[in-house]
């Protein structure tokens, strides 16, 4: 009995312990992501019209468009018509406009990270991440000054992007600490 009492002590005390870390790790992130809802809300409708009726995908809005779909969980498809493919050989600039077919709950969506972060599975959220390491750690292209130079959505959705792998590493990190 006084060892079964002292194993659910150890028990209960480990489970305060890694609630503490991970609300420690959380709080760590909180900036980046109040910043990123923050830099959302500003975004008004012509920010969102002007991706949507982009003809051509420049080079330095792909790796902003790219990890947002990424992000997002859009599946981005090649085009198949030879008119789409010249301007748009990857199916960016498709699958945001699918993506952005209605700002107002796209933006509404984006700013509860919480709720779009509880519908991910923790595979999900590896598999994303996964994709987006050759995006992130380009410190050539993946840059503030880089994204406000793409445009106004894109620089949100850059913050957007990075307030949620903070996250999701966060969360990751006392996932992979509660399973020691």
């Amino acid at each position: 009995m006084a060892v079964q009492e002292a194993e659910a002590k150890e028990s209960e005390e480990n489970a305060t312990r890694l609630s503490n870390e991970a609300e420690a790790e959380v709080k760590k992130v909180e900036p980046k992501l109040k910043e990123a809802v923050r830099q959302l809300k500003g975004l008004d409708e012509s920010a969102f019209v002007e991706l949507r009726t982009m003809k051509v995908v420049s080079d330095k809005k792909i790796p902003f468009i790219e990890a947002m779909l990424i992000m997002y969980g859009a599946k981005i498809k090649k085009p198949t018509d030879p008119a789409q493919l010249a301007n748009d050989p990857r199916g960016l600039l498709a699958t945001m406009k699918k993506v952005l077919e209605n700002p107002r709950d796209l933006k509404a969506e984006l700013c509860d990270y919480k709720t779009f972060m509880g519908k991910l599975t923790e595979v999900e959220v590896n598999q994303r991440i996964a994709k987006l390491e050759p995006i992130l750690s380009n410190k050539d292209t993946w840059t503030e000054e880089a994204a406000a130079a793409a445009s106004v959505a894109l620089k949100a959705f850059y913050f957007w992007v990075n307030a949620l792998t903070s996250l999701s590493a966060c969360l990751l990190y006392t996932s992979d600490a509660a399973d020691e």
